[in-house]
């Protein structure tokens, strides 16, 4: 018996890097795995691993992310709000089609999440939201402005 045995979790941004580790640890540890991203993962493991398209920062999409996991596994156990985005650049130089993606991603898209998936996690009793920060939310880069200041909103 595992940790996470029986367990459904989703994982935004899951389809590589600290999202994709985190997919792969919960599957090993018995959940079966929702990674929500807007490309597929490079591994895949489909007993215990499934994608389902998503950008977070669209309403529709993550509405449509929660009921796949409702109608595909009856409930969601585990929410982890991993997706995100950095740009590297001064606040000068930032367009306002960078402050759209980036916060999109990084706050909408933790804002919607948790919004999608409470009202079901309470329904059921309980569940757990882990949402992932970085330690640039307490660091001043005069290039990574945006992505400090999203990373803020997230802790």
């Amino acid at each position: 018996m595992t940790q996470l045995s029986g367990k459904i979790a989703i994982i935004t941004g899951g389809s590589r890097g600290i999202g994709w580790g985190i997919a792969a640890r919960f599957a090993r540890e018995g959940a079966t795995v929702i990674v929500a991203s807007t490309s597929p993962p490079a591994k895949s493991d489909r007993n215990r691993i499934h994608w389902h398209q998503t950008n977070v920062a669209n309403r529709a999409e993550v509405e449509a992310m929660t009921e796949f996991a409702i109608d595909t596994f009856g409930r969601v156990d585990v929410l982890v709000n991993n997706a995100g985005v950095q740009i590297e650049k001064a606040i000068a130089d930032t367009t306002d089609e960078d402050w759209e993606w980036l916060t999109g991603v990084n706050m909408r898209g933790v804002f919607l999440c948790c919004r999608s998936v409470i009202p079901v996690m309470q329904k059921q009793g309980g569940g757990a939201i882990i949402n992932i920060g970085s330690i640039s939310a307490n660091n001043v880069d005069p290039n990574m402005a945006l992505y400090n200041a999203s990373k803020g909103f997230v802790h």
